[in-house]
């Protein structure tokens, strides 16, 4: 059927883009070729254009050019509203019906429909309207006229005005609408047959469980595969955590399109190698057929591929440049060793407002201004000098004596002191600190969860920083962290000693000797909360029928297939108890969108199956960290002695000692108040998602999850019914795709200081070169093995035995992959950051700080860490096999 309203899909061609848009234009050319495009029909522009000019819009059309920003807002507004309210034209709607008719047949109550906005500038080269223009699913014929009216309607958005405003498109453009049969798939993704942020010749999958919407509206991580583009090698894949979808099908009973995915399939590859090879077949095809790199979105469906659509890729040979501040700032690793991933908006906005001001959120990462340290230094120190400094590594040349600055000096004096006598009086209160005020605070959150406060920040401030009068030290979790800083006022003390008086002593001796030593105190939290996971092991372990369901079953499905088991009765009551104890934590502690163990226990599930795995051998190496520290003891007390009066009187040891006592002590606090903010975060997450199921129902918000990329300000106005979800939708959008953008990027150790590339070349013995990454030793050893490259614990293939562990930081949910890694080498750390802290605790050798590693390194490299020196040697570089990646996945 065509006339010049409707013209069937097949019949249009690639010149057709002026009647039927890009979008038309290129699936019309796709399908005329016998590419598997779903069958369809296009609205033409012509049947916009008849039906726009009918509305006499022309004097509001003319304002837009020169409208600011409110006057723009209210004329689109206009514009859109009359579109969506006026009446369809008789004979336009009659054809649009029969077209129809004809492509559903005697299915027309199976069938429903997806309806795609064409613009006639939507993806013009320079351009791209991606995501600006609307689409719609699940559409049946009573609701089809109204479909095409509000995709007409979202050429008026905005955000679609002002791109065209700045690309300089007139606005007399015009849209056609592709209406086709909706595949109901089980898969979907996006392809891009040319690396679009990198422009390499590589093909770059993106796939995920149901409909596509969810990875373009960003709700989903997608899994992300990376192959040759000549060879269809497989480089790269990441499987990520897929725990929502959009269903094929909708449930009349909910109104969310979102469904949650079987906990079975969240974190199984969407794609098999066979799947891949269809996906990047097509894809090459229509590259080659239109003659440039395309972007193309597919689906499966009941084992058929289908394509719905190809176009350009627009950013090929342009690189993205994240938004960063002036100024220069540092990397915070203690946000980092918490949480490995970026913090979501509203995370990120509480923890920016509740803790110092000179701590700023960049995409998703806390990072300290540059200037106060500078203001408060009374050194001359160059930017990376300050910044190793910040980071408490030894710079690699030493300072010389005149880069004190004798000005500034009392003024940095002052300030300290003011800061001890203004901080004096929680110092002296946190002194002896007892152990139990954590019980008490839990208490505080608890009563905080039963009483839910639609201030979201007055709980935080409640919690963490504005106590009762009579509340003790350990209802104030910010200033134990304040006063866990002394530890720097030791520690640094005691590192130059050491060097001082023992320069050969090796590099990793410091880490040993000051970290990790759980015998000083043993009611550590941290350690407390290790040892009760250990004990759920060892019960686990005693029957192998328990034994048997956690490495059989799904994470998921465990503990109701143990409730059947009546030998499983103990560990069950030893579970309740830990999770009653413990439930506040989660995967990744600090984000308020991590769902916590009490609400889904299957990551606790995970870690004691991960146990269950590992090798007696990896379990028997733990207890030796205790005798290596007691050999290295006698070793300094030894040395110590070649000066004069050691032997008799031990004074330098004894200073050591005091030292080393000092910083053990407040390490203490720095760790325990840890499990304070986690509770505080657990208490307000509870209130967010009362306040999210209010708006839900208020219809404020569409789905699940949408409040945590909010501001605490956007919250408070949409409770004053300020903002409607007209406001915020595409302020979630784009905020949800800004997050998926900054998890797949290593985050800038340093923004606006050019730090020096400390990667060097090399000659190994055999005169083969090598390139050597200097780092700093956190666990001693040495170890060779080749490479694993892991980005996110979840989204990567699994660790095999014995490989060495490549990551960009750690944060405690990477602890399992601490049992099967023989060594760790991570970009972001330091010698109390958690990789340092588990690396010890598995007596594996760990290197970090190491620049750029998971750039220099890649998956299958052989590496030898070198604990000695603190360096990382690359002896081989090898690129795994598309066969062998594929397996590792499994």
């Amino acid at each position: 059927m065509t006339n010049r309203y409707i013209s069937t899909l097949s019949a249009v061609r690639k010149d057709d883009i002026n009647r039927v848009g890009e979008k038309g234009a290129n699936l019309g050319e796709l399908a005329g070729k016998g590419f598997p495009v779903p069958s369809g029909f296009v609205v033409s522009a012509e049947a916009y254009r008849i039906f726009f000019t009918s509305l006499r819009l022309q004097k509001i059309l003319h304002s837009l050019n020169k409208a600011g920003a409110k006057e723009l807002s209210k004329a689109c507004g206009v514009i859109r509203n009359t579109i969506t309210n006026a009446s369809f034209p008789g004979e336009l709607a009659e054809s649009i019906l029969a077209a129809h008719q004809q492509l559903v047949g005697s299915k027309i109550n199976e069938t429903v429909c997806a309806v795609r906005s064409s613009a006639t500038t939507d993806d013009l080269s320079g351009a791209s309207f991606a995501g600006q223009h609307a689409t719609y699913y699940y559409v049946e014929r009573a609701n089809l006229l109204r479909m095409i009216q509000y995709c007409w309607a979202s050429l008026w958005s905005k955000e679609a005005v002002n791109y065209r405003n700045a690309c300089g498109i007139e606005h007399s453009t015009t849209m056609a609408v592709v209406i086709q049969e909706m595949v109901r798939s089980e898969i979907s993704g996006i392809t891009f047959t040319a690396n679009p942020v990198t422009s390499a010749d590589e093909i770059v999958i993106e796939a995920s469980w149901g409909m596509g919407a969810a990875i373009v509206d960003g709700r989903v991580t997608p899994d992300r595969y990376i192959l040759d583009h000549d060879t269809l090698q497989l480089l790269d894949q990441r499987i990520a955590e897929k725990s929502v979808m959009v269903p094929s099908k909708l449930q009349p009973e909910t109104s969310s399109r979102l469904t949650e995915v079987p906990p079975g399939l969240q974190q199984q590859p969407t794609l098999s190698r066979e799947l891949l090879d269809t996906v990047a077949d097509w894809a090459l095809k229509a590259e080659k057929h239109f003659g440039s790199p395309q972007n193309m979105e597919w689906a499966i469906s009941h084992g058929r591929f289908y394509i719905l659509q190809s176009r350009p890729i627009s950013s090929v040979g342009r690189r993205s440049r994240s938004q960063e501040p002036d100024g220069q700032y540092i990397l915070f690793k203690s946000a980092i060793n918490n949480a490995a991933q970026p913090f979501t908006p509203l995370t990120a906005n509480l923890i920016s407002l509740a803790t110092s001001p000179a701590l700023r959120s960049i995409n998703g990462h806390c990072y300290f201004n540059l200037k106060y340290i500078r203001l408060l230094s009374p050194f001359k120190l160059s930017d990376s000098q300050l910044v190793d400094l910040f980071s408490g590594l030894t710079p690699e040349d030493s300072w010389p004596r005149e880069t004190l600055f004798l000005r500034r000096l009392p003024f940095s004096l002052l300030f300290w002191l003011y800061g001890y006598l203004l901080f004096g009086v929680f110092f002296a209160r946190s002194r002896n600190m007892p152990e139990n005020l954590l019980k008490q605070y839990q208490k505080n959150s608890q009563n905080i969860e039963k009483k839910p406060n639609n201030d979201i920040f007055k709980s935080l401030l409640r919690l963490s920083l504005l106590p009762k009068i009579f509340d003790p030290i350990g209802s104030i979790p910010l200033w134990i962290n304040i006063s866990s800083v002394r530890h720097l006022f030791s520690f640094v003390p005691l590192r130059i000693l050491l060097e001082h008086w023992l320069p050969h002593l090796r590099p990793e001796a410091l880490s040993l000797f000051c970290t990790g030593n759980s015998s000083l105190y043993p009611n550590l939290y941290p350690k407390a909360v290790e040892s009760a996971i250990e004990q759920l092991v060892f019960k686990a372990g005693q029957f192998p029928s328990i034994r048997d369901q956690f490495l059989k079953r799904p994470p998921d499905e465990v503990v109701n297939a143990l409730k059947k088991n009546p030998n499983a009765r103990p560990f069950l009551q030893l579970f309740e108890s830990f999770i009653k104890e413990y439930g506040y934590r989660a995967a990744k502690e600090l984000e308020l969108q991590s769902v916590r163990w009490e609400e889904n226990s299957s990551h606790v599930i995970k870690l004691i199956r991960d146990r269950l795995l590992a090798s007696t051998d990896k379990k028997q190496n733990k207890e030796l960290s205790p005798e290596e520290r007691i050999r290295l003891t006698n070793k300094i007390k030894q040395q110590l002695e070649q000066y004069p009066f050691e032997r008799p009187f031990h004074l330098r040891w004894y200073l050591i000692l005091f030292f080393y006592k000092i910083t053990k002590r407040f390490l203490k606090f720095a760790e325990s108040s840890r499990s304070y903010h986690l509770m505080a975060m657990s208490a307000v997450r509870k209130n967010l998602l009362c306040l999210e199921k209010e708006f839900l129902v208020q219809g404020v918000l569409r789905c699940k999850g949408d409040i945590f990329f909010l501001q605490l300000q956007e919250i408070a106005h949409i409770q004053q019914g300020v903002l409607g979800w007209s406001d915020i939708e595409e302020r979630i959008h784009q905020r949800r795709h800004d997050l998926i953008k900054a998890a797949r990027k290593t985050p800038a150790r340093a923004i606006g200081i050019d730090l020096p590339d400390n990667a060097q070349n090399k000659s190994a013995s055999s005169g083969a070169p090598q390139v050597v990454l200097p780092g700093q030793t956190a666990s001693l050893g040495s170890y060779t093995g080749r490479a694993r490259v892991v980005i996110d614990p979840k989204e990567s293939p699994e660790l095999l035995s014995g490989e060495i562990l490549v990551a960009p930081y750690t944060d405690p949910s990477w602890t399992p992959l601490f049992l099967t890694a023989g060594g760790a080498v991570v970009e972001i750390g330091s010698y109390l950051s958690h990789a340092g802290t588990a690396a010890r605790e598995y007596t594996l050798p760990c290197i970090v700080d190491v620049t750029d590693c998971t750039k220099h390194i890649q998956t299958g490299d052989l590496l030898w860490i070198d604990g000695e020196k603190g360096e990382v040697h690359i002896l081989e570089t090898k690129h795994p096999s598309a066969e062998g990646t594929a397996q590792d996945a499994d």
